[in-house]
């Protein structure tokens, strides 16, 4: 039987994952309303400083937590707080530390795929995400390039994810 290869959307596909970063930009928005703006402006400079920093350092908690640092930064200008961005950083380590949820059926799925077919799953977060270290053949997983990091596969089993979930 001939081999097709199949590329898959990992990111909210195979698992949530966006609901977790915007639980965190909730409570940042709560955290930086002291600073007098309302919670649309607040998101308007997050998601400014966002796209800035996407070009710049690619997508994944690492370049989201610094976009949260900067927003905070920006907002509350003088009056910002080391206890605030240290708030901010530790959330953001939380976020970095939570794995997505395997949404149900996947790792059966993907078992049955990879039988049959060569997988690629595409990923927007960090190359070097220390959840992805133990993942091995036969999916390979890859991640937009950017000039200023190296491409990174990453290769999860399916037994791998139904242990996650």
């Amino acid at each position: 039987m001939r081999r097709n290869t199949l590329l898959i959307d990992a990111d909210d596909t195979l698992w949530e994952n966006n609901v977790f970063f915007e639980k965190l930009i909730e409570d940042f928005i709560t955290l930086v309303e002291s600073c007098g703006f309302t919670r649309a402006y607040v998101r308007h400079i997050l998601n400014e400083t966002e796209r800035k920093n996407i070009r710049q350092y690619g997508y994944g908690v690492r370049s989201f937590g610094r976009s949260l640092e900067e927003t905070y930064i920006k907002l509350a200008e003088h009056l910002a707080k080391r206890e605030v961005l240290a708030q901010i950083h530790t959330r953001v380590v939380d976020l970095e530390r939570t794995p997505p949820k395997i949404l149900d059926g996947v790792p059966e799925t993907l078992a049955y795929l990879t039988e049959r077919h060569r997988l690629i799953l595409f990923t927007k977060g960090e190359p070097e995400d220390p959840r992805m270290d133990d993942w091995q053949q036969p999916a390979q997983r890859h991640q937009p390039r950017h000039a200023d990091r190296p491409e990174r596969r990453v290769h999860p089993t399916p037994a791998h994810l139904a242990a996650r979930t």
